[in-house]
């Protein structure tokens, strides 16, 4: 007896260690969001444009061209978290004196098939230009300060300020935002009117033509990490 006794003893720990619960698992390590980065806008990679169309009411319609306007020459910087659409921060700026008037590539990539002499790119930027539309000379730049940035999974909105001759007015756009080797490309676009900024469409012969009040900017903006 003292002998089984003996053996059932030591046979019991091993017996309870094959009985016992396994210890837990431990909990899968969260990584920490990716710190905000800045971006700097190259405009030589990137593309700005504005699409500006006539008013097909009008009686010599006909006569008149819709127009794509492309920005040249602007900047700005992007903060960016892929982690974080809250975190950031977009400002760009304009110089209204470079903006290009229909050159034909651009209007040829958004469908508009009239052909536009020199001489007439060159008086529609000069009316584009004056003191009743864009007033170059007393507001050179026009500009965009972002407000508020949502989203996920490279879609995003963007909110804020746009500023045209002194006068701003809040737009929003849904942009594709992505970062691949240190530079963030992102595209969208958005719909805006000239009445926003206080002042009326280019008009001509007592309105017998003229340009409807909205504006589509279209965007495909690159900017470099540093």
């Amino acid at each position: 007896m003292t002998a089984l006794l003996l053996c059932l003893s030591l046979l019991a720990p091993a017996a309870f260690a094959q009985d016992a619960a396994p210890a837990e698992a431990a909990a899968p390590t969260t990584a920490a969001p990716a710190p905000a980065a800045t971006y700097t806008v190259n405009p030589d990679k990137g593309l700005i444009y504005v699409l500006v169309l006539k008013d097909e009411t009008t009686v010599l319609s006909s006569a008149s061209h819709n127009h794509a306007i492309r920005a040249q020459g602007f900047s700005g910087q992007v903060t960016w978290s892929p982690d974080d659409a809250s975190a950031c921060k977009v400002s760009i700026t304009v110089p209204v004196a470079s903006l290009d008037v229909d050159p034909q590539w651009l209007r040829d990539r958004v469908g508009y098939t009239q052909k536009l002499k020199d001489s007439d790119r060159e008086t529609i930027r000069k009316n584009m230009l004056a003191k009743d539309q864009l007033d170059a000379s007393s507001h050179p730049n026009i500009t965009f300060q972002s407000t508020r940035c949502s989203g996920s999974q490279g879609s995003y909105k963007v909110s804020g300020n746009l500023s045209i001759r002194g006068k701003t007015a809040p737009v929003t756009s849904v942009m594709r935002i992505e970062v691949e080797g240190g530079e963030l490309t992102a595209t969208g676009r958005f719909q805006t009117t000239h009445s926003a900024f206080g002042f009326e469409p280019f008009s001509a012969l007592m309105g017998a033509l003229k340009n409807r009040d909205e504006l589509e900017f279209v965007m495909d903006v690159r900017a470099n990490a540093g």
